[in-house]
């Protein structure tokens, strides 16, 4: 996956959460690590997460979410960003920081 590949899934990803070997390949696109837990579907709250694929709400499952995500690699990558309180709006935040490495 190429680092514009990488930012491309991310920017479709907001609320969602990925599964292992997906956070790796856009981690690795940027020589990066997802760091992966478990989490719990929440979609139906205000700003929850999805789990997506066969899982329902209420499901359990190995991976991490988008924001997480993309903070942990500007956090890797000693890139600066600005704080926001929702998930979409940290992920996005993160994102045109990611964008600006390209």
């Amino acid at each position: 996956m190429t680092k514009q590949e990488a930012v491309k899934r991310l920017k479709e990803s907001d609320h969602a959460f990925l599964l292992p070997e997906k956070a790796q390949e856009i981690a690795g696109a940027f020589n990066c690590i997802a760091k992966t837990y478990m989490a719990t579907d929440t979609r139906s709250q205000h700003k929850g997460l999805t789990l997506h694929g066969d899982h329902k709400e209420g499901d359990q499952a190995e991976g991490i979410d988008a924001d997480i995500l993309a903070r942990s690699m500007c956090d890797q990558l000693d890139l600066k960003y600005r704080s926001m309180l929702g998930r979409g709006s940290r992920l996005y935040e993160c994102i045109a920081a990611l964008e600006k490495t390209l």
